[in-house]
C-alpha cells in the first residue's frame, strides 16, 4: 500500500507538472497571438483601409478575452481550464462564422484577401486543440470541426451551381477540405508519439528509482558513479552509509517500522545535501551518496553533517536512530570497484570503532582532521 501511494503520489507530481508546462505555454502563444491578431488590425485598418463587419466585432472581442484570460491567469493559475475554454471557444467561434459567411456570400468571392487568410489561420484551431487537450478530446473536436467544414464545402458546391463562375469559391474549400485531415493525422502522430515517449521515459525512470525512499536504486548509482569516474573532470567522492543496529529495530518494532526509519533517513539525507550530489539506497540499510566538485574538507564536513542530523532527529517510535560513513576520494585513475572497496574498508572500521562515525578511508583525507 506505502508503494502504491509513493506510485499514485508520483503521478500526481507529474501530471501537475504537465498543467503547468501547459499553462506557461498558453501564456506565451496568447501573448503571440494577441500581438498578432493587434498587428493584423492594424494593417487591415491603416493599410488595406478596409476590415469586414465581422471582423470589426470579432478583433476587439477576442483582444479583450485573450487579454482577460492572460490576467486572470497571473493572478490565480486555478482558473487555466476556464481561460483555455474561453480564448480557444471564441476562436473556435470565430472561424465558424466567417466559414459561415464564406459559404453563404456574405464574404464575396472578389475579396481573396479575406479567403486566402481565413485559410491560412484555420489549421490553428488543430494545434489549440492538441496542444491543451487530452489527445482523444483533441481528436473529436477536431474530427467535428472538420465534418463542419466538409458540410460547408459540399453546400457552397451546390450554392455555386447557380451563381455565375467569377463568384465560385469551392476550390478554396476543397483545397482546405483535402489538406485538413493531413494535419489531423500528422497532430494526432505527433500526440501519440509524445505519449509513448513519456511513457517510456517514466519506464526507465521507475526503475532507477528506490520505490521505498524515492531515492535513486543501486543500478542507477553505479551507472552515474562510473560515468562520472570515467569523465573525472572534478574531484568525486562517495559516502558508503549503514544504519547502525538496524536488524535489531527491524526484530523489535517489526519491518514496518523498519521501512519507516529507512523513508526517514532517506528524507534526512535529501535535505542535507546539494542538487549536484547522488543520494541512493545500496542495498538493505545501506546508503550510497555522491558527491560531485568536492573537496576532502568539503566531503567530511558534509558526512559529519548528515550523521548528526540524522543522530539528533530520533524516529516516534524507535527513538535515537544512527549510522556510521565510510567515506573515500576518488583518486586518478580509479574505478567504482576501487573506489568503493576503500570507502567500505573505512565504513567497516567505523563500526569496528564504536559505530555512529565517520571514517575517511583516504589519508589525504585524514590529514584534514589533524
Amino acid at each position: 500500500m506505502a508503494e502504491q501511494g509513493k506510485s499514485e503520489a508520483a503521478q500526481l507530481s507529474q501530471v501537475r507538472s504537465l498543467q503547468e508546462l501547459r499553462q506557461r505555454w498558453l501564456k506565451v502563444l496568447f501573448s503571440l497571438f494577441l500581438l498578432l491578431l493587434s498587428g493584423l488590425w492594424l494593417y487591415e485598418a491603416l493599410v488595406l483601409g478596409r476590415v469586414n463587419p465581422i471582423d470589426r466585432l470579432a478583433y476587439p472581442l477576442m483582444l479583450s478575452l485573450i487579454t482577460a484570460s492572460l490576467v486572470l491567469l497571473k493572478i490565480n493559475p486555478g482558473v487555466y481550464r476556464i481561460s483555455l475554454i474561453g480564448t480557444v471557444g471564441v476562436i473556435t467561434v470565430y472561424q465558424f462564422l466567417v466559414l459561415q459567411a464564406i459559404v453563404w456570400g456574405y464574404i464575396p468571392a472578389s475579396d481573396t484577401y479575406k479567403l486566402t487568410t481565413f485559410a491560412q489561420w484555420f489549421p490553428l484551431l488543430y494545434i489549440l486543440l492538441f496542444l491543451f487537450l487530452q489527445k482523444q478530446q483533441a481528436l473529436v473536436l477536431s474530427g467535428f470541426i472538420y465534418l463542419c467544414l466538409g458540410a460547408a464545402g459540399i453546400i457552397r458546391s451546390w450554392i455555386e451551381q447557380k451563381l455565375p463562375v467569377e463568384e465560385h469559391i469551392f476550390s478554396y474549400l476543397l483545397h482546405m477540405i483535402l489538406a485538413h485531415p493531413l494535419y489531423i493525422a500528422i497532430f494526432t502522430t505527433v500526440a501519440s508519439l509524445q505519449s509513448s515517449f513519456s511513457q517510456v521515459q517514466a519506464q526507465a525512470v521507475k526503475a532507477d528509482i528506490d520505490h521505498l525512499t524515492n531515492l535513486a536504486n543501486r543500478r542507477a548509482a553505479s551507472r552515474a558513479l562510473e560515468s562520472v569516474l570515467e569523465d573525472q573532470m572534478e574531484a568525486i567522492g562517495v559516502m558508503l552509509i549503514d544504519i547502525d543496529r538496524f536488524k535489531r529495530i527491524n526484530d523489535t518494532f517489526g519491518h514496518g517500522v523498519g521501512d519507516q526509519v529507512l523513508v526517514q533517513t532517506a528524507q534526512l539525507f535529501q535535505q542535507g545535501l546539494r542538487k549536484t550530489d547522488i543520494a541512493s539506497r545500496w542495498g538493505g540499510e545501506e546508503f550510497l551518496i555522491i558527491l560531485i566538485g568536492t573537496t576532502a574538507q568539503e566531503l567530511y564536513q558534509t558526512a559529519e553533517r548528515l550523521r548528526q542530523g540524522l543522530a539528533n532527529y530520533p524516529h516516534p517510535n524507535v527513538g535515537p536512530v544512527t549510522a556510521s560513513f565510510g567515506v573515500a576520494l576518488a583518486k586518478p585513475g580509479d574505478r567504482m570497484e576501487t573506489l568503493l572497496r576503500r570507502a567500505d574498508a573505512a565504513l567497516y572500521r567505523a563500526k569496528q570503532a564504536g559505530r555512529n562515525r565517520v571514517v575517511a578511508a583516504d589519508a589525504f583525507v585524514q590529514n584534514f582532521l589533524y
